[in-house]
């Protein structure tokens, strides 16, 4: 629980300087050993919508997984959209390798 919560406070001082950040958990495994989450917003410096998803092992205090990260040209809102679809389709592959169920 620690080390979410420092994963939290990492991500968030990480992006403070970027603009609003938005966090949130995409799912855990059945035993609660993985858990996927995402952090997205707008990055006010480079006019840009990313997304940021991290899939880490809650018992071993590590990442389970590389990163996923997607940014797009902030035009409209649905670039928000789009990146962060592009990005679960991407962490997709290692969110079922790791048996990780989706919490929405």
């Amino acid at each position: 629980m620690r080390f979410i919560l420092l994963c939290f406070l990492t991500l968030a001082s990480y992006a403070s300087w970027a603009g609003p950040v938005n966090i949130t958990s995409l799912g855990v495994s059945p035993k609660g050993q993985y858990v996927a989450i995402e952090e997205y917003g707008y990055n006010p410096g480079l006019r840009t919508y990313y997304s940021r998803i991290r899939l880490l092992n809650l018992w071993k205090n590590t990442e389970a997984a590389p990163m996923v990260e997607v940014e797009h040209t902030a035009r409209s809102p649905e670039d928000l959209l789009r990146a962060r679809e592009e990005a679960r389709s991407k962490a997709t592959a290692s969110m079922e390798k790791l048996n990780i169920v989706s919490s929405g």
